[in-house]
């Protein structure tokens, strides 16, 4: 080791390095604690507000207050939403999900709704149904 009454110097030094060191643990304590709470604060922050980005002749971005809303598909089912019936209800319940493009696709093809539909092609192939399927599809 050392001798304490030789070297005066090298006590002082590592009594200022534990000081040192100290500090620099509180400092560095300090500063993960700010920036943490500074993280959830804007977080926070961000999940209240929305920024719009409009056109510069109007003021450029605006910041306004984020409206909270409970989804309409959550507590009514699709075919309640869109006011179906008929038809149009059993398309909706049988696909689920995908209800509006079952619906488009059976509008586009059968504007009626009829499932008894029948259309002949000039190829000599046939639609049938609801969603106009093409006999040439079935096996």
């Amino acid at each position: 080791m050392y001798n304490q009454q030789k070297y005066p110097m090298v006590r002082r030094f590592i009594r200022r390095s534990k000081k040192v060191t100290l500090y620099t643990l509180a400092v560095t304590l300090l500063t993960a604690t700010l920036g943490a709470y500074g993280s959830y604060v804007i977080s926070t922050y961000f999940d209240n507000h929305k920024w719009e980005f409009r056109s510069p002749i109007q003021s450029p971005v605006v910041i306004s207050k984020r409206i909270q809303t409970v989804a309409l598909a959550e507590t009514v089912p699709l075919w309640q939403q869109l006011q179906l019936t008929g038809i149009e209800k059993d398309i909706c319940v049988r696909f689920g999900t995908d209800c509006r493009l079952a619906l488009a696709i059976s509008k586009a093809e059968n504007r009626d709704h009829r499932c008894d539909y029948v259309n002949k092609n000039k190829n000599g192939s046939v639609d049938v149904g609801l969603f106009q399927i093409n006999t040439i599809h079935f096996d």
